[in-house]
């Protein structure tokens, strides 16, 4: 199909002219379009991306495809470039904001020098980083490969890059609004271009977990019955994917009401990733932390913090003791306990807490606030000279943050005085 032929049909795809009205669908031709120098494409791409209509609205990308198709001559674009500056309209930085940090709008256009079969052994390299639970060297990979897919990619190559995007933004750094869209993406190149091959399962399975963690368990049930449906179609369905399907099921039974479904769910699970050729920790702690976040959701603290504890050993194992992930699951598992008042057992996750920003050197607040909880602990538990001792060491380290922080800062003096006199003493 050639360049006029994109184009057309991206915008009869956006206004439903003798095709289905889809967006989504629209912008991915409207893309391809663009991407080969075609003006009324670029512009009408860039409307897309101003409104958030088919893809998220990303006002750098807007004034990006502006400014491509405006040197180009493209009267419409100079047009609407010049009002907003009259106007006095914002107007963003060109960059492509990522989740962990930026990379140039041009790199949307530019080709990329690998050929198809390198850059497909990077993208496999990726996702395989990704399920082996090494989080860094795969988040970097991910930046360098870029925030699009480059110009002159197959279908193929093309679903396969939003498909590691939005894996990334939803796996790795938990941006699930984000990495809707590009699963909604990858699910329709795939619809169109590969219904039958091995990916299309995988997506709608991603579909499904997002579906859940936004609280649309109806839509999450019938996302996942119809990857399973996919799956046994396909055949050859691994036991790695089958037991990722069957814990996420779990997790959707225990949302509507039904736990001991849930349980036995994930057992299943649990006994699909030990028969295969190894257990695969990363997404194990996936399951559990899913299973424990359900729980959570209706109300039963004792069975969320039974995965809870799990999931900080899983986590430990894959990631270590200081990872970014396995101390927020540290920090959470302490809410958890205090919650429950189980003061005793949150002590040892403190200190290791504790223990680990002052090695850091910081945050500060981080350290003033595991200070306080520890403090708060003793107290609980009846040490009451030490949970001065605590408290005071916690005022000394809020005294040393910012501003942000001084509503906290006083009401940590203000448990520390309440301390003071029920304890006799004169604060």
């Amino acid at each position: 199909m050639d360049v006029e032929a994109q184009s057309d049909l991206g915008h009869r795809h956006l206004t439903g002219d003798g095709v289905k009205e889809d967006a989504i669908e629209a912008t991915l031709w409207l893309r391809r379009a663009a991407q080969q120098g075609h003006l009324g494409a670029q512009h009408t791409l860039a409307q897309c991306y101003r409104s958030g209509r088919g893809v998220a609205q990303d006002l750098a990308a807007w004034r990006g495809w502006l400014e491509v198709a405006a040197a180009a001559g493209f009267v419409p674009s100079r047009q609407e470039l010049a009002q907003a500056h009259e106007s006095g309209e914002h107007l963003p930085r060109v960059l492509e904001e990522g989740p962990r940090g930026s990379q140039p709008f041009g790199s949307e256009l530019r080709k990329t020098s690998e050929s198809d079969g390198a850059l497909m052994a990077r993208l496999s390299e990726a996702h395989r980083e990704l399920l082996s639970g090494k989080a860094q060297p795969a988040s970097q990979l991910i930046e360098e490969l870029g925030s699009h897919t480059p110009m002159g990619a197959s279908v193929r190559e093309e679903a396969a890059w939003f498909h590691l995007r939005a894996v990334a933004l939803h796996r790795l750094w938990r941006e699930h609004a984000r990495a809707e869209p590009l699963y909604a993406r990858a699910r329709a190149l795939l619809q169109l271009h590969d219904p039958n091959g091995p990916a299309l399962p995988q997506v709608i399975e991603a579909q499904a977990h997002i579906a859940w963690r936004t609280d649309r368990f109806d839509d999450a049930k019938a996302l996942a019955l119809r990857s399973r449906e996919l799956y046994a179609a396909r055949g050859g369905q691994s036991e790695s994917e089958r037991a990722g399907l069957v814990s996420l099921l779990g997790a959707i039974a225990v949302c509507q009401g039904l736990p001991d479904e849930g349980e036995t769910l994930y057992g299943q699970a649990i006994n699909l990733w030990q028969t295969g050729p190894g257990l695969i920790h990363a997404p194990v702690s996936w399951a559990t932390e899913d299973l424990s976040t359900s729980y959570t959701y209706v109300g039963d603290s004792e069975r969320a913090l039974v995965h809870l504890r799990r999931l900080v050993v899983l986590l430990t194992l894959i990631h270590g003791e200081t990872d970014d992930l396995t101390l927020d699951v540290c920090g959470t598992l302490v809410g958890r306990l205090f919650l429950t008042e189980r003061f005793g057992e949150a002590e040892p996750v403190l200190r290791r807490l504790l223990d680990h920003y002052q090695r850091a050197g910081g945050p500060q607040d981080n350290i003033a606030q595991f200070t306080r909880f520890l403090a708060r602990a003793a107290a609980k538990l009846g040490r009451s000279e030490e949970a001065s001792s605590l408290y005071q060491a916690s005022c000394q380290a809020w005294a040393q943050t910012s501003e942000d922080f001084a509503d906290i800062y006083a009401e940590t003096l203000d448990e520390w005085g309440q301390l003071l006199i029920e304890a006799g003493t004169d604060p």
